[in-house]
């Protein structure tokens, strides 16, 4: 149980401290995941950015993942039972919501260059585990040195399908009963755009542009 996301990111300094971290990016994704990206960040002087990542969710549950979307304007596995009437307004939420965070945060990974370079790629926490993978395949196309993915917790059927596909995982919790990420925090709020904003402006960003 985590007190909240600052103390999951300041965990999650200590599993990661070991490594070198030369030539290394902080890549998250937004909401959530900007609250322990910046602690990682800030502790360990590195860049932090932003990965534009939104689940695509049931046509019956909102929350429940059974796709992602990202920049790229890709779709990650979307659950071909379901009828593409059904997905589609799903589809649009999710692109809708993910322009409006790009148009208000900035600081896209898009902006930087990151060929060759080590990322972290980190969130609050994993349930399907989609929006990592998403974000995996994005970083793959670049391509990027290294994935290593910091999250404070999943469930152990999304860290097995994790482990396969990013270079390193570092979990600090694999429950065994997992219902939400929520449920391992003992604060969970839900993080607002000014947070988002003033987080942004208190660690350095790269100034590597696209060449």
């Amino acid at each position: 149980m985590f007190k909240n996301r600052v103390e999951a990111g300041e965990l999650l300094v200590d599993a990661i401290s070991n490594h070198d971290l030369s030539n290394t990016f902080v890549l998250a994704i937004p909401r959530g995941g900007v609250i322990v990206a910046y602690e990682i960040a800030k502790a360990l002087h590195l860049p932090l950015l932003l990965i534009y990542i939104k689940k695509v969710g049931h046509p019956d549950n909102p929350e429940y993942s059974i796709g992602a979307i990202g920049q790229e304007g890709k779709e990650l596995d979307l659950d071909s039972d379901y009828l593409e009437n059904e997905v589609v307004q799903q589809i649009r939420s999710a692109q809708l919501k993910m322009r409006k965070q790009i148009e208000v945060y900035g600081h896209s990974y898009r902006d930087s260059n990151l060929k060759n370079q080590i990322v972290l790629l980190v969130d609050d926490g994993a349930a399907t585990g989609n929006s990592i993978l998403y974000g995996i395949q994005e970083l793959k196309r670049l391509p990027v040195k290294k994935i290593i993915v910091l999250l404070p917790v999943c469930p152990l059927d999304t860290y097995k399908k994790l482990l396969k596909v990013a270079d390193e995982l570092i979990c600090l919790e694999v429950p065994l009963n997992f219902n939400a990420v929520g449920q391992f925090y003992e604060n969970f709020d839900q993080v607002d755009d000014q947070t988002i904003k003033r987080l942004l402006t208190g660690v350095a960003f790269s100034d590597k542009k696209k060449g």
